[in-house]
């Protein structure tokens, strides 16, 4: 029965839905890791050497 459900898609045409929303879990600080790690090129002063120790203060900054 399980086979006959699962959508013939091939992998190339398959979605993948996040949740970042919270409902089924604390989805809210990966959310914002990635956010972080998008704008981060883009930081001011940011450097390799102090990127990282950015991203904490990002998180909760804007986790909400």
């Amino acid at each position: 029965v399980y086979e006959a459900l699962r959508p013939a898609a091939s992998p190339a045409a398959t979605g993948i839905c996040f949740d970042f929303d919270g409902t089924l879990g604390d989805t809210e600080t990966p959310a914002m890791e990635v956010a972080f790690w998008e704008i981060a090129v883009y930081l001011p002063g940011a450097t390799a050497e102090n990127v990282e120790s950015q991203c904490r203060p990002y998180m909760v900054e804007n986790a909400g």
